[in-house]
Order: structure tokens, then sequence, then C-alpha cells
């Protein structure tokens, strides 16, 4: 942490995350257990620089190593990472509370804040120097057709290099199969 006219922080360093398992409640009365939607066995960010304070983001690598992603389409043709952003009875229960408890004066300067929120989150500034995507697998289940589809893209490799966004320049990558 620096201290200077403006305020400055900056954070370099690595993360990693192994062994990942993002699930779907079970939500059909045939089918309780929590369905795979994503998971891997490795993802390694290295970190140039983290500016928070600024909304700028610089990796010099992410490395994703086994990523399998499983897309499902049920009988009602309703897509599995819907699940995701519809909310829980915990979520909404939550929302009711903070709602009934916070005051007219308070939900109108939360209303004004609203522009100033939704254009900072559009302000972050994202560089990666090189991207790379290994042993990845793609999985496409569709019961919404007659005879159900199990389709599967395997053994997927991605690099790219020179990720921007906002997108400022062309992304090489190379990608197989």
């Amino acid at each position: 942490f620096e201290q200077t006219q403006a305020a400055h922080m900056s954070i370099s360093g690595q993360i990693t995350a192994s062994k990942v398992k993002l699930q779907a409640p079970g939500q059909d009365a045939g089918r309780s257990a929590p369905q795979d939607l994503l998971e891997f066995d490795q993802l390694t960010a290295r970190f140039k620089s983290l500016r928070p304070l600024e909304q700028v983001a610089h990796l010099s690598r992410i490395n994703w190593i086994r990523p399998r992603v499983t897309v499902r389409r049920d009988a009602q043709g309703v897509l599995n990472w819907l699940t995701l952003a519809a909310p829980t009875r915990t979520t909404q229960d939550a929302s009711s509370r903070v709602a009934a408890s916070s005051s007219a004066s308070s939900a109108g300067a939360q209303n004004g804040d609203k522009t100033a929120t939704a254009a900072s989150i559009n302000s972050w500034q994202l560089a990666v120097d090189d991207i790379g995507l290994e042993g990845g697998e793609i999985r496409w289940l569709d019961d919404a057709v007659t005879t159900p589809v199990r389709l599967s893209l395997t053994g997927f490799e991605f690099q790219a290099q020179a990720l921007a966004w906002p997108f400022t320049q062309a992304m090489p990558f190379h990608g197989k199969a």
C-alpha cells in the first residue's frame, strides 16, 4: 500500500484452485441429486498487477487443467446452467428481510446509486498476456428431443495471447480437440 495524492494499491502473485466442482441443485422429482456443471483439476492465475482502486487487472498467465463443462437440457427445454440464476428460497428470504428493513430515504439513495454502480462495473479493464487450457471436455446432454442426445468433445486444447477487456485489439488464439 502506498499513500500518495491518490491512494494506490497494487497486488501481484499467484492463486491456484485445485479439484473444484460446481454443481446445480437437484430440483426435479426424478433427479434429486445435484447435477455437475463444471469441474476442473486445477486453475492457476498469475497476477502481474491487480489494482482494485483503479479497477485494473493485468494477469501474465491463466492456466486451466482438465476443465469439464456439462450442459444439460431437460425434457422441458431448460438448461441446467440457468438454475444458477434462479433465486433460491434462502436468497428470496434474505432479500425480503433486507428490503423490509430499508427505509424510504435509503431506497431513494439506492436508486440514485444504481447508475454509478453499473458504470463502475463496466469500467474494469482486464489484460491477460497468455491463456492456456489443457485436456478440456464439453458434454452436451439433451433430454428435450425424442431420442435423448449425448455428445462429448474431449481432449480440447486452447492457447490465446493478448486478451484485453474492453476489446481493443485482436486476440490471437489456437485450439484443437
